[in-house]
């Protein structure tokens, strides 16, 4: 970014060939970032077909917060509760924060598209919908108040492909 902060990969990039478009996605995190408005840039290889970045300010964790990460694509059957999972992941820590983003990736059935906040979550809201007039992804977060496995949470709205990452923090 133009603030000079550093932004982290976590590991859990995933590419999803089952699409008709070609569609990969991410999470990265920068730790003290600087205080102000930054502006960021991303750069993208020559076959993607569809391009967003979605940023959240995260406040009130320790610098040194990264704790783990999981990341999942699955396709569910039917509408459903908590029935889309980030996969799991072990949190050593608490109290710790879930950071969690869940994508519709074919928008095949719907409206609607983007996920419901699962159990236990807070919607922080949606967003990305290419101009086609429906947001079809979701921002959660979870504070975590014991240690162990545990996953992100959301609830199809129809039957289709989700496409889900979680970030844990101190």
């Amino acid at each position: 970014d133009d603030r000079g902060n550093t932004y982290v990969p976590t590991g859990d990039a995933k590419a999803d060939a089952d699409l008709l478009v070609n569609a990969s996605q991410g999470t990265a995190y920068a730790a003290n970032i600087a205080a102000g408005t930054s502006q960021i840039t991303a750069t993208w290889g020559p076959f993607s077909d569809y391009r967003s970045v979605v940023v959240a300010e995260i406040t009130g964790v320790s610098a040194q917060g990264f704790l783990a990460s999981a990341s999942n694509i699955q396709t569910v059957s039917a509408a459903g509760v908590d029935n889309i999972s980030s996969g799991a992941f072990n949190v050593s820590v608490q109290p710790a924060l879930i950071v969690a983003i869940s994508s519709n990736e074919s928008q095949v059935n719907g409206p609607p598209f983007a996920p419901r906040a699962g159990s236990g979550f807070t919607s922080l809201g949606t967003t990305t919908s290419y101009g086609l007039g429906n947001d079809f992804t979701r921002l959660t977060s979870r504070l975590v108040t014991s240690t162990g496995s545990q996953a992100a949470l959301f609830s199809a709205p129809v039957a289709d492909e989700y496409l889900t990452f979680a970030i844990v923090f101190r």
